[in-house]
């Protein structure tokens, strides 16, 4: 729920380093498929809940 509901000052650069995070790993290879969609999940609601770490790459 903290994706959908709660914004992070660190979503664009989220956004850029999806595509850049294991780029040769099949999971990750589809832009905005299943796997950077879930890795974007995960960073963004992480970014949410500790606003002191925030994301850092």
């Amino acid at each position: 729920q903290l994706v959908i509901y709660e914004t992070s000052p660190s979503e664009l650069e989220i956004i850029r380093d999806i595509s850049r995070t294991f780029p040769s790993h099949i999971f990750f290879q589809q832009r905005h498929g299943p796997g950077q969609r879930s890795l974007y999940n995960v960073l963004k609601a992480y970014s949410v809940y500790d606003r002191d770490v925030g994301y850092v790459q």
